[in-house]
């Protein structure tokens, strides 16, 4: 699947033909409302009969604004769609200057007596959120859905952000029948449109407005409009394993490009990387941060501490003294929104402010460290094809040590020094210094494991086994549980009471609060006894086994990301009860290549106990759609094998 391609021609083809649900809004009509399913995806949960958006520009008394109209209905088929009935509408917020949502209407239609019922949203179910920094949004359900509901709304935005014009998505988790977006452009702002996931659309119009002449200043001219269109839009279905929804949808992403002045000038607002870096190491919010940090380290950071170590044992020490000291806000910036002093004294801070100090701390104690920025998964790849700053969204340091680069992160404390957390694992970030920028990777090939050790037996009146199982996590494996679990006994003892054991005792855990050593967690456990006849059937690996996979496409378009090459190991000692023998035994397995390394096999000590060993390692954390089949064989063979029953007979006396 392509990813990019510049907007510089589609094919242009003819509207579609007029369907009733192409109407307008606020007449639905008899045939939607009593449609069972959606033809093309028969298990569509729901179906958007039309998305409809249209932005262009408004005059204001000291220029210009954006607008931008959505128009959306959606039919419900099943209950699992009745989430899309509550809204979400995005807008921007910096300072005392916010975008305007205004307009909103929404409705659901049913049948009620052979009558088509009309309920409409009351603009007291309206609420405002807060998402972060720099983003709130308008939230409301609409009432009265049921299996079979038709629901509709609409709403407008006014924004002062001219770089803000809206991206359009023809493509969501659930099919669209047809989809158009509306641009109305003036003769002061250029931008370049990206086309992602198509190199071709159904529908592209462009002419100039038949209306009735613009005039700004002395000039007079006409709005251009650009209509693009796609009909039948197929589900999104499959989002696991992804960066982000973002880096796969079929979307047009526009890009202020330059700016044309009344009085014939003009300026440019798409950068080159050059001008990209060194606008960053001049901002107040980054580069002069930077330095002001390194100002303040100087003055108030105790490098005696570090005297004597070599620069790898100095990197972990100011690492992990900037995390103990200062408390990350879970908000993601590459800007600082406070000075270095409000930092300091309010201890807490977003992602910029906690890695933009890390590296003026570790610039004063003499070590060699650069800004990175990067988009986070959760906002999608960047491409080093297109210098756009707002693709980036995040932080993070780089460092030399003994001639070899390792990248930091100071605001999860949990994670080890040498490591960004996985949020930040995406593909490559953009190093920023004052000789010139240049691209690292961000992925890490180090392997992350959970090993798990068992110990079975039976009880003494052969009604049930009883276990003891330690669990022992590393690397990203380690971090990704303690984040979960925060090491809430309870927490933990929950999760694992759910796999189905009877029992769960003696919970402890080990090096919850030393991001250098492995996390340890151990329990003992009782689960019930399958018997039949004069037989009993164990799984070596109890329910610690996958059992489930996790892969459920046939094919994929798209790779595989697991973000990291990961790992699970499993060692069970069984004792056999005396009056039994082993009556079957599973096969070994195994598979070694480029892609996975898979073992198991089954060996007898003595002769009433049994070591069942068995492993399996994705080697990579990123696969391509062509491996996707095989990666998911793979799966299905560890599911086989790792839950493959171990049957005792009883010996006739």
């Amino acid at each position: 699947m392509k990813k990019f391609a510049i907007l510089l021609s589609v094919i242009l083809s003819t509207q579609l033909n007029a369907q009733d649900y192409l109407a307008g809004f606020g007449k639905p009509n008899l045939n939607e409302i009593t449609l069972t399913e959606f033809s093309k995806d028969k298990n569509a949960e729901a179906a958007v009969l039309y998305d409809i958006g249209k932005s262009g520009f408004t005059r204001t008394d000291n220029g210009f604004e954006v607008y931008f109209e959505r128009s959306t209905k959606i039919k419900i088929f099943k209950k699992s769609g009745f989430h899309w009935a509550e809204v979400e509408i995005p807008f921007y917020y910096e300072g005392n200057i916010a975008e305007k949502v205004f307009d909103i209407e929404a409705f659901a239609y049913n049948i009620e007596n052979g009558v088509v019922k009309k309920t409409q949203l009351n603009e007291k179910n309206i609420f405002e959120d807060k998402k972060n920094e720099y983003w709130r949004q308008m939230k409301f359900a609409i009432p009265d859905v049921k299996e079979g509901t038709v629901i509709e709304y609409k709403y407008s935005i006014r924004s002062p952000y001219l770089f803000n014009l809206r991206d359009w998505e023809f493509q969501s988790s659930i099919p669209i029948v047809y989809s158009e977006y509306t641009t109305r452009m003036t003769p002061f702002y250029e931008y370049i449109y990206i086309l992602q996931g198509r190199s071709s659309l159904d529908v592209f119009e462009s002419h100039e407005d038949t209306g009735l002449d613009n005039q700004f200043g002395t000039i007079i001219y006409k709005d251009m409009v650009y209509k693009f269109g796609l009909k039948d839009v197929p589900a999104l279905t499959d989002e696991s394993f992804i960066t982000s929804r973002n880096d796969y949808i079929i979307k047009l992403d526009f890009q202020l490009a330059k700016i044309h002045y009344p009085n014939g000038s003009k300026k440019d607002i798409i950068s080159t990387w050059p001008a990209l870096n060194n606008e960053l190491l001049k901002t107040t919010e980054f580069g002069r941060y930077i330095n002001a940090s390194e100002k303040a380290a100087k003055e108030s950071f105790n490098f005696s501490e570090i005297a004597g170590k070599n620069k790898l044992e100095q990197l972990e020490y100011i690492v992990n003294q900037v995390k103990s000291q200062y408390s990350w806000n879970n908000t993601n910036s590459k800007y600082a929104g406070k000075s270095v002093k409000e930092f300091l004294k309010e201890k807490t801070g977003n992602s910029a402010e906690i890695n933009l100090f890390l590296l003026g701390v570790l610039r004063a104690a003499g070590i060699e460290a650069n800004a990175v920025i990067i988009s986070t998964r959760s906002n999608g790849k960047i491409s080093s094809d297109y210098p756009f700053m707002h693709f980036y969204n995040y932080v993070i340091v780089m460092v030399n040590v003994d001639g070899k680069h390792l990248l930091a992160d100071a605001t999860e404390p949990m994670c080890p020094f040498n490591k960004i957390p996985p949020r930040c694992v995406n593909e490559i970030g953009l190093i920023v210094k004052k000789d010139g920028q240049d691209f690292v990777k961000l992925s890490n090939s180090d392997k992350s494991f959970l090993d798990k050790s068992i110990t079975i037996q039976y009880t003494a009146g052969l009604d049930s086994l009883k276990a003891s199982i330690n669990a022992t996590y590393s690397n990203y494996e380690s971090f990704d549980f303690k984040k979960e679990y925060q090491d809430d006994i309870e927490k933990i003892k929950s999760s694992i009471v759910k796999k189905g054991y009877l029992t769960v005792d003696s919970l402890k855990t080990e090096n919850y609060s030393d991001s250098k050593k492995n996390y340890k967690v151990s329990y003992s456990t009782s689960l019930a006894l399958e018997y039949l006849e004069n037989k009993t059937y164990i799984s070596p690996f109890l329910n610690e086994a996958i059992t489930e996979n996790p892969l459920k496409q046939l094919t994929r378009q798209y790779p595989l990301d697991f973000i990291y090459p990961y790992g699970r190991t499993f060692k069970s000692i069984i004792t056999v009860p005396k009056g039994y023998k082993v009556q079957f035994m599973p096969a070994g397995l195994n598979i070694n290549n480029n892609q996975v390394t898979i073992s198991y096999q089954i060996t007898e000590i003595e002769e009433n106990k049994l070591i069942v060993t068995g492993a399996y390692i994705f080697n990579n954390g990123l696969y391509t759609a062509e491996e996707y089949p095989k990666i998911r064989y793979y799966f299905n063979e560890i599911i086989k094998k790792f839950n493959e029953k171990i049957v005792l007979e009883k010996i006739a006396l």
